[in-house]
């Protein structure tokens, strides 16, 4: 499960209609791992050796990504 969050704040401009605006946007915020489905045994390794039967190689999902912005509006 991601969980994703942002943060918004608006800023008023002494200047007549001018505003700036910042935005963070955090995904995958606690950075949870899911991980892909094992490796099949058939044809991967050899199956007497038991050692190398259904590792688990990767990840279905990014790793935790911020971005940020800014906005200045006229």
């Amino acid at each position: 499960m991601n969980t994703d969050f942002s943060l918004i704040k608006q800023f008023r401009l002494p200047w007549e209609g001018m505003g700036l605006s910042f935005r963070a946007e955090f995904f995958n915020l606690f950075n949870h791992a899911q991980f892909a489905l094992p490796v099949s045994a058939i044809g991967y390794a050899d199956i007497n050796s038991g050692t190398q039967f259904g590792p688990i190689t990767s990840t279905v999902n990014n790793p935790r990504l911020v971005q940020f912005a800014l906005k200045f509006t006229f």
